[in-house]
């Protein structure tokens, strides 16, 4: 027993130092002066547009950029949106002037720009603002035409609305672990207007996911 507690002593004063120092010389989170790569997945919450009391949350996956300075950060991202729901545009040789569509599937490139007033190292929340092109991926008007005429007007009518820019408002935190990093973050966007699903006053995305760091967002000489 005696052998035993000299061995645990002494292996003991030995470790400890060493665990110390590795602590010590481990590198810092890298949780700003970063650019990281990411993949996210999350919901994309609106109303279908031909009925404004069908709630949508389409499933969402996604990619990203995230470039992180001291103060602010850039993110330019691509989201794909999965559902397939039923909208209408106007067309007044139908019954009710709505001719219905069925619309598929949502794809949203975005880029955006960050505050980031505090970070403590570890927990670094963000808020800011960018733009984003929405673009539904397919878009089918239903039923029968009474004329060439109504048919093309209708098919551009849907081609126009198909697609839209709009603004993003976005929030977030990232969790920092090293060189990977998790966040969680929602967003808002206007598209109540000349858009396919306008039902809704904004469209909300919440999604959460990983990053990695790749190297530094400040060139060393």
């Amino acid at each position: 027993m005696r052998m035993v507690r000299t061995a645990a002593a002494v292996a003991g004063l030995v470790l400890v130092p060493s665990l110390a120092s590795a602590q010590a010389n481990s590198p810092a989170p890298p949780a700003r002066d970063a650019w990281y790569w990411g993949i996210n997945g999350g919901a994309l919450l609106f109303n279908a547009g031909y009925d404004q009391d069908v709630k949508v949350t389409a499933p969402s996956v996604g990619g990203e950029w995230f470039i992180a300075r001291s103060r602010f950060a850039l993110r330019v991202s691509v989201l794909q949106a999965f559902f397939d729901k039923q909208a209408a545009v106007y067309d007044p040789t139908v019954t009710g002037a709505a001719r219905p569509v069925d619309v598929k599937d949502w794809r949203r490139y975005a880029v955006e720009i960050y505050a980031m007033p505090y970070s403590d190292g570890f927990l670094t929340p963000y808020a800011g603002v960018g733009v984003a092109l929405n673009v539904l991926q397919s878009a089918s008007p239903v039923g029968s035409f009474v004329s060439e005429e109504s048919l093309e007007d209708v098919f551009l009518t849907v081609d126009e609305y198909s697609s839209r820019a709009s603004l993003v408002f976005a929030a977030g935190a990232q969790a920092n672990f090293g060189r990977s990093a998790l966040f969680l973050q929602g967003s808002a966007m206007p598209t109540r207007n000349a858009f396919l699903l306008n039902r809704s006053q904004y469209t909300m995305q919440f999604e959460g996911g990983i990053r990695y760091s790749f190297g530094s967002a400040i060139e060393k000489f």
